[in-house]
């Protein structure tokens, strides 16, 4: 469990052992999120009592959101994509030249609730990322997107699958190749075969307060496991 100063100082956790730490790329915080900690510890900002007689927000005010968001993220898989086939040292300048998106990211998802909601619809979505990714031979950018897909396949095809271990030859994640379904499951991909970037993993837990992201990321790690066993 973690906490930003501010929740921890505006929480009651009087009689509690805890560390204290200064993060150079930000990181995630727990407070409101009753999987993880008591109510009784959330700050006055957070948890279920925060939320008594507050107005909902207008569904025309996050339209603009709901618009761009898929496309944000469509531009920053890209971004990874173009960086697929090069060394460590090539892949962390990239993505420190992501470093501002991934700081916008962050700020908007802490933005409440609703722009959290808004974030996570748009990453965890399956027709919003097909229709994206899969573009159309019309479309003005089909040649970039072609290209863009290629790299990503050979991204996939990178992926060293060992010998699948007796009882377990129909489990389709241990045969290859892996399947993307959403914008959080190829983000999780770059994520481990990036070596997990500081910022980027900050940015998939600061969503974790929204219970249906919680288990999606869950699941897309879980996918992801081929990766990082030996």
């Amino acid at each position: 469990m973690s906490l930003c100063a501010q929740c921890f100082q505006e929480g009651n956790h009087e009689g509690h052992d805890f560390n204290m730490f200064r993060s150079q790329a930000g990181g995630a915080c727990d407070c409101g999120n009753s999987a993880v900690m008591k109510e009784t510890g959330f700050c006055h900002r957070h948890g279920s009592q925060a939320q008594l007689n507050k107005p909902e927000v207008p569904p025309d005010l996050l339209a603009i959101a709901d618009a761009l968001m898929p496309r944000i993220f469509l531009r920053f898989i890209q971004h990874c994509r173009e960086h697929s086939s090069e060394s460590l040292n090539q892949v962390l300048e990239a993505m420190e030249e992501s470093s501002l998106f991934l700081d916008l990211m962050q700020e908007l998802s802490r933005l409440g609730a609703a722009m959290r909601n808004t974030m996570t619809k748009s990453l965890c979505n399956p027709k919003v990322y097909h229709e994206l990714t899969q573009g159309s031979s019309r479309h003005q950018d089909a040649e970039y997107l072609t290209q863009s897909r290629a790299l990503y396949d050979d991204a996939l095809k990178s992926i060293p699958f060992g010998e699948v271990p007796p009882g377990y030859e129909d489990v389709a994640t241990l045969n290859g190749p892996l399947v993307h379904k959403t914008f959080l499951d190829e983000i999780v991909f770059w994520t481990v075969k990036f070596e997990f970037p500081q910022k980027l993993v900050c940015l998939l837990l600061n969503m974790l307060p929204d219970t249906e992201y919680e288990v999606s990321v869950g699941v897309s790690v879980i996918l992801h496991l081929i990766l990082v066993t030996p």
